[in-house]
């Protein structure tokens, strides 16, 4: 890929200087920062209602060149944290949050900052304002002079962003009153004429206001003074966003009102966070305050100017405007920063020095923040000794309106976790720590704009900022796109590498990508297709009631849409114990039951896993109840294969059997409570509708249900058991047409509660015989009521298959199949088996075959398949 070069190593300039003399010629740097301020709250950006009015931010914009957009970070510590390193905060190395919010750390040895070079290079370094980057500040080491409101040293005061702040004047803290705005203006007037500094050498200002950042305040004099104005809504402001992530439904803010315009919804605060969300505020009431709080930070603006020009020091001053990141003001329904939309994080950013960059001119090739750091070092002549990851973008300012331009601009959010903590990416609380957005990868490249979200088999996102400039349309799935698409994945790609991102390798698959991976395995031999096409006999008899039909199912095409696939079944042999194994057609995996413990059966349940279904992960897994042999394997399988999502019982009052230590240690992304009426949060088929549903657990059950089967009356109800049988978790698997029932270990007693005095079953195509084919279970109540085509069996050599239950199943009207996982060896259970062909296992010593079930594409049929026996049969689904 072409591109301009790169400030990779040593970034900066080559070249310290030498004399005095040569101070001179280096400018000073006025760096100021605003905070959470969208560029639609800056009149001269043109995105503002028309009644914004920012005259000395402008002014500044008229002496300079306006960059249409900027990254600079997705909140406020990441982005200070770049500017600080020259790096992306993904390499920002021992940075970490710590403490009470916004508690952090850093090892000034593994993270030093740049204002130290600065001095080193006879620079005087002073910062005024917001500090959010660690308790240390840096004084004496990075900063000559400093007064600021240290928010990580002094977590009790984080809140106070606009009156009574707790500030560190060169080290010594101080309580002081009056609107921090005016306060840091007025310190900076005074650095900048020549207050607290050596007036012998150039000077680096780094000014930091704190609005508008919640509790967005106005100073006093401008409280109410745009009230009444009516703002512009923006166009999603409550949804729905159906090409977006899912997240969005969680960020959502907004709601329509009373009035039918837009008003802010209810929502909980979280600690730390010290935002202005009220509910029912309306939408302009919302606005106009955001603006009244920039007035103050305008006149800010227009007094440090005015002591630049005054002190005679404006020619030789590079002046940069920007902020943080954005904020959201209703775009995709957002209040917050943190999102990857131009509204939520791109920047305001105006540079300026007179007679050298070009006067009113606007750029639209965006840059990010170590691109700000390398033009402050190049300007300085400042020489880095670590490796930054910024660009020479002086070609920029030389010639805004270049077109030759081609370098990719990129910015990364990992949520609170920085360098080391970013080498693995996390699945649980850590992905989304930061506004419920989980972490992601923003690229532009020219006018389009490139977001991978790293969520498994989330949508990416690509926009067109030229024709669709507020990111309304995600163009990642438009098939003329597509090369696009995979281009700019790859250059997302390859500029993390460039910037040292250890996850580069690991990203988690995109949406797009898994598709492909099913049109691969589609249209080519695979383990989980064994040909492109299959011959599927139909049992339903047709019209005339002479013979089944015969069809065609083809997994590569349903309705047009792309690429569909099965959905597999695999009953794992565990000897006795239980281990069904589903993996959906996108591949997500739910293991229900892990075995027993030792290796023998967690090694098995690895092997289907990984060499049959070729899974890396398990993403769910169910323990039914807590009987070693339905909980023991899970450990040691943890050991071997990733697991995400624990759902089990949990603890309660009634419990009376608990599982061991071992099982509540092993490490998962997280354990969860499973509750009658529960749907497992399976991601979406391509194909037709998937759903896991918990029926029952820890003996109680959903409310809905049928009529019940005439059998009801005909049974009675059987004795209580006390175990914790009794507690099993029953869950319900629907895809399409076709149904699966696991009942766990459910005892004959709640069996029939289960489906008496109403169904709340219905009919299932499969059944896995309850408590391996066991007496004490499979009422008949239950096994006649679902009305199952075929039972598995998850029996051992002598464990399950009872006389009962076997005659339950073969006096059953609707089973036309029973497959078992083990020949019953018993002395008298060698009459209650179905031909071997049926059975996976026929001897004591096995080799621990498995059967499989595999439903077609549209749901409409499955096929069985006993390996060891090579037996396979088609069944329609009901």
């Amino acid at each position: 890929m072409r591109r301009l070069a790169l400030s990779i190593v040593f970034a900066c300039a080559l070249v310290a200087p030498a004399a005095a003399a040569e101070d001179a010629k280096r400018p000073n740097i006025l760096f100021i920062y605003a905070d959470d301020q969208s560029y639609k709250t800056i009149s001269c950006y043109g995105s503002s209602p028309e009644w914004v009015k920012t005259p000395n931010i402008d002014r500044l914009a008229s002496r300079g060149v306006r960059f249409e957009r900027s990254y600079l970070g997705a909140w406020c510590m990441p982005s200070r944290a770049s500017l600080l390193t020259g790096k992306l905060q993904h390499a920002v190395q021992s940075m970490t949050m710590e403490g009470q919010y916004p508690g952090s750390k850093y090892d000034p040895a593994q993270c030093p900052f740049i204002p130290a070079e600065f001095r080193k290079a006879g620079y005087h370094t002073a910062q005024i304002g917001k500090w959010h980057t660690g308790t240390d500040t840096g004084f004496g080491r990075d900063w000559d002079y400093q007064i600021v409101w240290n928010r990580p040293g002094h977590p009790e005061n984080a809140g106070n962003y606009y009156v009574n702040q707790t500030l560190t004047f060169n080290g010594v803290d101080k309580e002081v009153k009056g609107y921090s705005t005016d306060n840091y203006t007025k310190w900076a007037e005074e650095y900048i004429k020549g207050e607290n500094r050596d007036p012998n050498k150039p000077w680096y200002l780094w000014l930091c206001y704190g609005a508008v950042h919640g509790p967005t305040t106005p100073a006093p004099r401008h409280k109410g003074a745009l009230k009444g104005n009516q703002a512009p809504v923006p166009a999603d402001i409550v949804g729905p966003w159906p090409e977006k992530p899912k997240y969005l439904a969680k960020t959502a803010s907004w709601m329509i009102g009373p009035d039918g315009r837009p008003a802010q919804m209810k929502k909980a605060k979280k600690a730390g966070n010290f935002d202005s969300a009220e509910a029912g505020k309306a939408y302009d009431a919302w606005i106009q305050q955001v603006n009244e709080c920039n007035m103050a930070l305008d006149e800010g603006v227009g007094r440090v100017l005015k002591a630049l020009e005054e002190s005679g020091q404006l020619a030789n001053t590079l002046v940069v405007y920007t902020a943080d990141q954005g904020y959201g003001l209703g775009e995709h329904g957002f209040n917050q920063k943190v999102a990857p939309y131009d509204a939520t994080v791109s920047s305001p950013m105006i540079i300026s020095r007179p007679g050298v960059i070009p006067e009113g001119a606007v750029c639209k090739h965006p840059i990010n923040a170590p691109d700000l750091v390398d033009l402050f070092c190049r300007e300085a002549s400042v020489t880095v000794p670590w490796k930054t990851h910024g660009r020479d973008i002086r070609p920029l300012l030389k010639d805004p309106t270049s077109e030759k331009w081609v370098s990719p601009t990129l910015m990364t959010h990992t949520a609170r976790s920085y360098g080391a903590e970013t080498d693995v990416i996390p699945t649980d609380e850590r992905l989304t720590a930061a506004s419920e957005v989980p972490w992601y990868a923003l690229l532009r490249q020219g006018k389009y704009k490139y977001i991978r979200n790293f969520v498994k088999e989330e949508t990416e996102e690509l926009y067109d900022l030229e024709a669709d400039p507020e990111e309304l349309h995600n163009l990642a799935g438009d098939p003329v796109q597509a090369d696009r698409l995979r281009t700019l994945r790859a250059a997302a790609i390859e500029e993390l590498k460039r910037t040292d991102a250890k996850f580069a390798d690991k990203l988690p698959v995109t949406k797009a990508e898994q598709a492909a991976k099913r049109a691969k395995r589609a249209g080519s031999v695979s383990d989980r297709s064994p040909t492109k096409f299959r011959l599927v006999a139909d049992t339903k008899e047709s019209k005339d009631e002479k013979k089944p039909t015969v069809g065609l199912a083809a997994p590569g095409v349903f309705n047009g849409l792309d690429v569909p696939h099965s959905l597999d079944i695999y009953w794992i042999d565990v000897e006795g114990g239980a281990a069904t194994l589903i993996v959906t057609p996108v591949g997500e995996s739910v293991l229900i039951d892990s075995g027993n413990p030792g290796r023998r059966d967690p090694d098995r349940i690895f092997a289907v896993a990984t060499k049959e279904a070729g899974l890396k992960k398990i993403d769910h897994l169910i323990t039914t109840h807590y009987h070693r042999d339905h909980f023991g394997g899970a450990a040691q399988l943890a050991g071997s294969l990733p697991i995400g999502t624990v759902w089990d019982n949990a603890t309660w009052d009634e419990q009376r059997e608990k599982p061991d230590a071992e099982y509540t240690a092993f490490k998962t992304d997280a354990r969860k409570q499973i509750s009658p009426g529960n749907y497992l949060p399976l991601e979406e088929s391509l194909g037709p509708k998937l759903s896991l549903q918990c029926l029952a657990a820890r003996q109680k059950f959903i409310d809905e249900g049928g009529p019940a089967h005439e059998c009801c009356a005909k049974n009675d109800a059987a004795p209580v058991d006390n175990t914790d049988n009794a507690n099993s978790i029953v869950t319900l698997l629907k895809f399409g047409d076709f149904d699966f029932l696991d009942t766990g270990d459910l005892t004959r007693n709640r069996e029939f509660d289960l489906v008496c005095p109403k169904n709340r079953v219905g009919t299932v195509d499969v059944f896995q015989a309850s408590h391996h084919g066991l007496d004490v279970s499979n009422h008949p109540a239950l096994v006649r009521s679902i009305e199952p085509h075929v039972a598995i069996v998850n029996n051992g050599v002598t464990k399950g298959n009872m006389p009962l239950m076997f005659a339950t199943l073969q006096e059953t009207p609707s089973i036309k199949a029973v497959y078992q996982m083990h020949k019953t060896l018993r002395e008298d259970g060698t009459s209650h088996n179905v031909p071997d062909e049926f059975i996976a296992n026929h001897d004591k010593e096995c080799q621990g075959s498995f059967i499989k079930l595999s439903v077609a594409a549209d749901g409409k049929s499955y096929t069985i398949t006993v390996p060891s026996t090579k037996h396979s049969k088609t069944y329609a689904c009901k």
